[in-house]
């Protein structure tokens, strides 16, 4: 019974925010998110310096889902436990089901819900920031882990916090079917792109882009699609 309200509740809240749609796709949308009670990343601010969020706060963003529902939302990315939480005003809600998510775009990035090959034998699904649109797409992988101070060196010292610390790598998705991690050699990767390693060989010689360099990497992106559209 407690299930049935809950998610009752979740739909007529999120009724308001999309328009057209059925009873029962709203049911199936609120059936993805959870109430998350132990979860709420003002409460880190206390203990941790840095922010466990892409973004500060909480941010209207709207959620596109993969059967074309488009609902506004209050939400953050909270890339420390890669979680998307809602803020629903009297409760936050998490996504339990990001396999719903065609993209999320949000305080100007998108973000975006897929599967990537982390290492030869291991595949895994994850939320990127898309940087880049068309066949080839530019995607960011975020982690956050949390680095420990090290040791005071005086006891009159402010006592210092663990902080938050975000990483990226880049990733590339063909056709947006499984991404490939970028290589950090330039040898290794004109591979990734299969029987067209060639023409990128030559399309970064033609440009001068060294994709090594991030501002590169991205113009490589951006600058191949068109040419090859």
């Amino acid at each position: 019974m407690k299930t049935f309200i809950l998610m009752l509740g979740l739909a007529i809240t999120f009724e308001s925010y999309c328009i057209g749609q059925t009873p029962q796709s709203l049911r199936n949308f609120a059936a993805s998110f959870e109430v998350e009670k132990n979860i709420n990343p003002e409460d880190y601010k206390n203990e941790y310096s840095g922010n466990p969020c892409l973004f500060e706060g909480w941010k209207e963003g709207i959620l596109k889902t993969k059967t074309g529902e488009e609902v506004k939302l209050q939400l953050t990315y909270m890339v420390y436990g890669q979680m998307i939480l809602v803020n629903r005003g009297e409760s936050i809600t998490k996504l339990t089901n990001p396999d719903i998510v065609d993209n999320i775009k949000v305080d100007g990035y998108e973000i975006i819900y897929k599967t990537i090959q982390e290492s030869k034998n291991k595949l895994s699904n994850t939320f990127l920031l898309r940087l880049t649109e068309g066949k080839y797409s530019l995607c960011k992988k975020l982690t956050c882990d949390v680095e420990q101070p090290d040791d005071q060196r005086s006891p009159y010292d402010e006592k210092l916090k663990p902080k938050f610390v975000k990483k990226h790598i880049f990733y590339m998705l063909e056709d947006d079917k499984v991404g490939v991690q970028i290589p950090n050699e330039v040898s290794e990767f004109y591979k990734i792109f299969g029987d067209k390693a060639d023409d990128v060989k030559a399309f970064c010689k033609k440009y001068k882009i060294k994709p090594k360099k991030r501002k590169d990497l991205i113009r490589f992106f951006e600058t191949f699609n068109s040419d090859k559209n």
